[in-house]
Formats: C-alpha cells, structure tokens, sequence
C-alpha cells in the first residue's frame, strides 16, 4: 500500500493523525451532550447515543467481559451489545460493592463502544469498519499485519476517547482545583483517585487514564517530580510464549524534568522489574501483605530518556537511575488479583 497503515486508516475517517481524530470524536460528543440540557456529570451518554444513529440502550449478551457495536442494516441503527455478570437495571441481589464495580465497568465499556462508532465510514447506505475497508482487497501476510497494527491502535484510541468522555477536561480541571491546583507528589493521591472516581462514576483505572491523558496534554498540571505507577498482576505471555503471573505497569504517570532530556513513562504491560531490582522486590511484598498500604523510603529506579542528539532529528534513548520516594497502596477488584498504586516524588 502506497500509505502506511496508520495514515491510510486516519485519511480514511477524514482526519489528520490520532490526537486530531480523538479531539474531533470529544468535541462532537460534549457539544450534543451540552445541547441536551443534562447536569455536567456524571455524563450519562445514552441519552444523547441516538443523536450519532446509536441506539439508546444496549443490547445484553451472555458471555461477561465482551462487547461490540455493530450497523442494524434493517434498523437503521448501530446497536451496542455488552456482556455483564447481572443486570444493572434489575433490582438483582447482589453485593453492592458488585454491583458497584459492574455499573462502572459498563459505564466505561459502553462509552469506548460508542467511540467505535466513529471508526466507521458510510458506505453506501450502510456502515463499513475502517480498518475493514484498508485492509480490503490485501491478500494473506499483508492483510493480517495491517489488521495487526491497526486493531490495537484503534483499541488505544477508544480507550482514550471514553475516558475524556466521562471525565471531561473542564470538570476534571475543577476537580483538580479542589485538590490545590496540581497533583501533588507528596499528596494522597490514592484519596483523590478514589474521590474523583466516585464523583465521576467511573473506575480508579478509568479516572486515573484521564489523570494521565489530561497531564500529557496540559490540561491539568502536575506536581513537580511527579510519579505514579498502577500495578497488577497479568498473565501476558513473555518472550518464552508461556503464560507467566508477572506485575506489569498500567497508567504510568510522569512529570519530571531531567538535564539529560525527556524522561519517557514506562510501556504500559512492562514488567514492574524493568524499574529496577528494589521496586519489584517491593511490590512483589506487597502483593502478599495484609497492609494494604505503606510508605516507600528513597530507592533506586530506572527509567528511559531520550536526548537529541546535535541534529535535532536524531536522538536516543538511555537507561538513567533515579532516586523514588513515596507510597503504596492495594485496592482488590471483583475476581482480579491486587492492585496497587505507587506514588511519589522522583529526583533525577
């Protein structure tokens, strides 16, 4: 193909790149969301769905964890379907930190389907995926790395568009006034994720994705040196192609400065041991303590930078130790295992 996967898929659904997509997606969303004359949060995005040919209530399916959206030719419509262990609209007894947590795993899952919405383009007088339409018409390998490289982009992409969705940067920015103005490294930055979760009715993962999204666009500010890591644990196969219980990175947070360049966040799924020998120890303790909180004294940490080179083109990555001190805290999720926030303050 004459483009790259990625640029032929953007100039597909009429956009430049990514950030121009998920803004434009945002964008048009809020603006039906403020014109229906709803309180600011929780936004509640069913209520405007049938205004982008989605209908209102999704569709439920049996199997816990799945969901699509897909075009009802005969309907007219696409129609969002979910996967759910109860009801959310029955008056099933469950515990209610169960029902709780479910409420709020749809409220996510249905907002990154409504995102895919907007990954279809018109084709004639029905719908057709985007993806589907670039890798058309490839044969074989070619086909299926173009589906390779394109799922996961779009999987990032709606994950993103859902958080911005049901944390809205104006209100977050209010919220974040209310914590004094930043989020401070040396803060309870636990009780203000579990806080801002409650108020937006969304998960912690959730409000903490649109903590990091909204940081790396400035639109709130960061504590000086700030640096936060979730953790938990995964069975994502490892370069041995076996299954391994491992703690891996999720929703890494950073705001430091270095005179050597760019500090980089760690890649979402690394092993917490790529940070360093002491971090993982430390973690792997906590998993099984029955504390479920503690303090972190000064220890080392690894991180990438990357530094231009003398032609600013150029650059490169180089391992540099930090000095991390802060705190852990565990939360347990419906039939997950532990998860754990880390945070704290990182000098170069």
């Amino acid at each position: 193909m004459a483009l790259s996967p990625s640029r032929a898929y953007f100039s597909a659904l009429g956009c430049a790149g990514r950030n121009d997509f998920e803004s434009r997606v945002v964008d048009l969303v809020q603006r039906a969301w403020s014109g229906y004359g709803c309180r600011p949060v929780p936004v509640r995005l069913n209520k405007i769905a049938p205004h982008f040919q989605v209908r209102a209530l999704p569709r439920s399916i049996s199997s816990h964890g799945e969901a699509s959206i897909n075009f009802d030719q005969q309907a007219g419509e696409f129609v969002i379907s979910l996967g759910s262990r109860c009801n959310v609209d029955s008056r099933k007894q469950i515990p209610l930190w169960q029902g709780d947590f479910e409420r709020r795993r749809l409220r996510f899952t249905y907002a990154h389907e409504l995102a895919h919405r907007f990954c279809f383009v018109g084709e004639n007088s029905s719908w057709l995926r985007a993806i589907h339409l670039i890798a058309r018409g490839l044969q074989g390998t070619e086909r299926s790395r173009v589906v390779r490289i394109l799922g996961p982009l779009e999987e990032a992409i709606c994950n993103t568009v859902a958080s911005r969705l049901l944390v809205p940067d104006l209100y977050l920015q209010e919220f974040i006034g209310r914590w004094g103005g930043k989020v401070d490294p040396c803060g309870d930055f636990f009780s203000l994720v579990t806080v801002g979760a409650h108020d937006f009715e969304v998960s912690r993962e959730c409000f903490l994705g649109a903590i990091k999204d909204a940081s790396e666009r400035g639109v709130i500010e960061l504590g000086r040196n700030f640096f936060s890591v979730v953790v938990h644990e995964s069975d994502r196969k490892g370069r041995s192609r076996s299954p391994r219980w491992l703690p891996r990175v999720m929703f890494p947070i950073v705001g430091v400065a270095s005179q050597l360049g760019t500090v980089l966040p760690p890649f979402p799924g690394m092993a917490v041991s790529g940070l360093g020998s002491e971090i993982a120890e430390l973690i792997n303790k906590s998993t099984t303590s029955d504390k479920g909180c503690g303090s972190i004294g000064s220890i080392p940490l690894i991180l990438k930078v990357r530094q231009l080179q003398k032609v600013e083109t150029q650059s490169r990555e180089i391992l540099v130790d930090f000095r991390f001190h802060g705190w852990w805290r565990t939360w347990s999720q419906q039939e997950r295992r532990r998860t754990i926030l880390v945070w704290g303050q990182l000098e170069p």
